[in-house]
């Protein structure tokens, strides 16, 4: 895969820009501030009425990717939570998306994990079925109480469980079931449940194809652009060619290049 040679190439994401407005003003947001030309529907953008509607108006300007709690249905948000696999196969199909990203569930809401892996061999299959790609995101063991209190930690929340799940969806023939979430990975890192080189090993290997970048504190996943002096600058330098989307969630109001990662 070349490597990346111009900020379009980066995926604008309505996590970093939507600034809770509605889709299209949140649209108008990004294409008035970002170069970009893919755009990954995800929380942070507040539903419209006629989504089909608006993102065919920009086909010109913009495609699409949706990503977990998406606000691509009419007035409401498509989640894996409440929605099934087949439901989401009609909203993708109905816009033109090709690709869902999407959490694990809590493990609240499906303790074993051999009920996740139920769960997550249905999505994989039906949306795979439909020609559309799936990919779940490494997620972390929640360092707040009040996180921990209401989901009971996540699925896919260490570098053992995350090559566990892998090596499981490799025998059932998914190639690459992952989106690297590195702000997670490095909660992960403060929570002793990743450590530096498995980040890094986990950046190399082939497992994932899609990768979200941003910061925090180490304990809340906050969204924040990623400093010049971050571990996860450090795990981006010379990896972001590995990723055919790579998508910048720290939240801002000016466009930051993450070319000079590149080096």
């Amino acid at each position: 895969m070349p490597a990346l040679d111009a900020t379009s190439d980066l995926i604008a994401t309505t996590t970093a820009w939507g600034k809770g407005q509605p889709l299209d003003a949140s649209l108008a947001r990004i294409s008035a501030q970002t170069p970009a030309a893919r755009v990954e529907i995800s929380i942070g953008a507040r539903p419209v009425a006629d989504p089909r509607a608006l993102l065919e108006s920009l086909s010109d300007r913009f495609s699409y990717l949706a990503h977990h709690s998406a606000p691509i249905l009419p007035g409401a948000f498509l989640r894996p939570e409440t929605h099934s696999p087949k439901e989401a196969v009609a909203a993708l199909r109905a816009l033109g998306i090709s690709r869902y990203t999407i959490h694990p569930p809590t493990k609240r809401r499906i303790a074993r994990v051999e009920d996740f892996y139920t769960w997550a061999w249905e999505w994989f299959d039906t949306l795979g079925e439909a020609g559309i790609d799936v990919r779940l995101e490494t997620m972390y063991t929640p360092r707040d109480r009040e996180e921990t209190n209401v989901v009971g930690g996540y699925h896919l929340d260490s570098n053992k469980a995350t090559l566990d799940f892998c090596a499981a969806a490799r025998a059932r023939g998914i190639e690459i079931p992952l989106l690297i979430d590195l702000s997670h990975l490095f909660i992960g890192l403060h929570g002793q449940t990743w450590t530096n080189q498995d980040v890094l090993d986990m950046l190399t290997s082939d497992l994932s194809d899609h990768l979200h970048v941003s910061a925090n504190d180490g304990r809340r996943d906050l969204h924040v652009p990623v400093p010049d002096a971050h571990p996860v600058m450090d795990w981006m330098t010379g990896n972001l060619d590995r990723f055919a989307y790579v998508v910048d969630e720290g939240r801002r109001d000016v466009p930051v290049s993450l070319l000079r990662a590149l080096a």
